[in-house]
């Protein structure tokens, strides 16, 4: 009897071990900060256009505890009736508050001499319901300097140009 109850004692030690060995990684490294959203929204004369009809501006990305980021984004918008895409991943994130500023690659856009270049965005979530605020994003900033949107993130620059979005929503998360 003695024998059966050290033998159920042992496995019992054994299998609560490699349940936190097992366990503890993915502890040690979760989501610490994350943001992902969707949003349309139309802008009137801007950037020497008449009207910028973004109708999909869609990400959702996630840092971990380790400092590494992933996620994908993607923007289709009608600039003055032409068609306009970009999509990637995205590299870097910086939350602060409501805030998030976001940046990544351009890995495909309807514009091919913009393949390649670091990308960025900024956005803010003010909350659900009728009585909130509405969530605002910008437009994307892109440049072919090596480590920009990295710089984007850790520089968390003040908003130049937000955006109210019309329909979606914008989540972040500390």
């Amino acid at each position: 009897m003695k024998s059966k109850i050290r033998l159920v004692f042992s496995v019992s030690v054994l299998l609560s071990i490699a349940l936190v060995l097992l366990a503890s990684p993915a502890q040690a490294n979760a989501v610490v900060a994350s943001a992902s959203g969707n949003s349309q929204f139309k802008i009137h004369e801007m950037f020497g256009l008449e009207l910028i009809d973004v109708r999909v501006f869609a990400f959702n990305v996630n840092k971990r505890a380790d400092g590494s980021v992933s996620g994908n984004y993607e923007h289709h918008s009608i600039d003055d009736g032409q068609p306009f895409s970009v999509r990637g991943p995205l590299t870097c994130l910086t939350v602060i508050g409501n805030r998030a500023w976001v940046g990544g690659i351009i890995a495909d856009s309807s514009e091919p001499s913009l393949v390649g270049l670091e990308m960025w965005f900024q956005v803010q979530d003010n909350g659900e319901g009728s009585q909130a605020d509405l969530d605002w994003t910008t437009l994307i900033g892109a440049s072919p300097v090596e480590g920009s949107a990295q710089e984007y993130c850790d520089d968390a620059p003040e908003v130049n140009f937000p955006f109210d979005i019309e329909h979606g929503n914008i989540q972040v998360r500390e």
